[in-house]
């Protein structure tokens, strides 16, 4: 019975502009608990179509045209950085706004949706854990390996103090981001 008023709640407009804010704040962190929920559960999809590759395969072509320009470095980069989060913002909201002329509950699904494809707390995990794994085996080689899908640095020639320290220091990054 509570999550058919939950739902009936989502699909109704709210009364008046008082509660607007409460509404949205209500909306938005039922949006953030069902998306670690999803992240909890499903894990980080594994697909050449989720979002994050497309923005990656959309990064990789963008910095190749701009490259060809005569352009400063640093131009190149600050119109790279302008063009792919622009971009990604208004698909976004395009795809919230559109979602949420139905019911609200399908902007609130739509906005978790989103925020789901954006965390990755579970493979994140999945990936420390592999890494904490081989060290305990005392297989520095098969940690290096792990550590290498989590980290940007190169991990060939780590120690097992300096793999904990990398591993620990990027668990905390994403779990802050």
């Amino acid at each position: 019975m509570p999550l058919l008023c939950a739902l009936a709640f989502l699909c109704t407009t709210p009364p008046c502009f008082s509660h607007i804010i409460s509404y949205h704040i209500s909306i938005g962190l039922i949006q953030i608990l069902l998306a670690y929920f999803l992240d909890i559960m499903l894990g980080d999809p594994q697909c050449p179509y989720h979002p994050v590759c497309l923005i990656g395969i959309f990064i990789g072509k963008l910095e190749s045209l701009l490259r060809r320009l005569p352009l400063y470095e640093r131009i190149s980069g600050i119109l790279l950085t302008t063009i792919i989060v622009s971009s990604t913002y208004f698909i976004s909201l395009i795809a919230i706004r559109i979602s949420g002329y139905g019911c609200v509950l399908w902007e609130a699904l739509a906005g978790a949706t989103i925020i789901y494809f954006s965390i990755a707390i579970k493979s994140l995990a999945d990936a420390a854990k592999k890494v904490m794994t081989a060290l305990k085996e005392h297989d520095l080689i098969k940690a290096r390996k792990a550590l290498s899908m989590i980290v940007g640095r190169d991990t060939a020639h780590l120690d097992e103090e300096h793999i904990i320290h990398a591993c620990v220091e990027t668990v905390a990054e994403g779990s802050v981001d």
